[in-house]
């Protein structure tokens, strides 16, 4: 089985969130793919926000870190969650380490979504959240992030 790791991006603002609906799966997803040779997950997430919907991003930090730097170490901002799942294409099953980051829209930025990958993109409230035809783990994991955001 073909092991990727993935950096992904819950897109929040103004008590919604941004989802894509992915053209080979059907369903409605948050941004996010494969990390790139020499990236982060981290970097894979916001540049994958970018690709698929034209929007500037920045990491959400979520609670406090003790900010170690040596000089051979320092601490980056943890992904808020991470995910194992198992994603069936037609060339077999894959496996996902799936790094997943609460970012939100830098300034005024404006969606120009790349519809090669994509048929649908569009901002959802919480409640909407549970009416759309998405993974359930991807549905849990929007409720967390909604939940996530009242605290910060």
């Amino acid at each position: 089985m073909v092991k990727c790791i993935c950096g992904s991006a819950i897109v929040m603002n103004n008590g919604t969130t941004l989802l894509i609906k992915h053209k080979k799966l059907g369903v409605w997803l948050n941004p996010g793919w494969h990390i790139k040779e020499n990236e982060t997950p981290e970097e894979a997430a916001v540049r994958e926000v970018k690709e698929e919907t034209g929007l500037d991003v920045e990491v959400i930090e979520i609670g406090s870190l003790n900010k170690i730097k040596t000089d051979r170490a320092f601490e980056k901002t943890p992904p808020f969650s991470i995910m194992y799942e198992y994603v069936d294409y037609k060339t077999g099953m894959h496996e996902h380490f799936d790094m997943i980051y609460l970012v939100r829209p830098k300034n005024n930025a404006k969606i120009n979504a790349d519809y090669k990958e994509i048929t649908e993109i569009g901002w959802f409230s919480e409640n909407e959240i549970d009416k759309l035809e998405i993974y359930e783990s991807t549905k849990i994991s929007l409720h967390n992030a909604f939940a996530a955001i009242k605290n910060i």
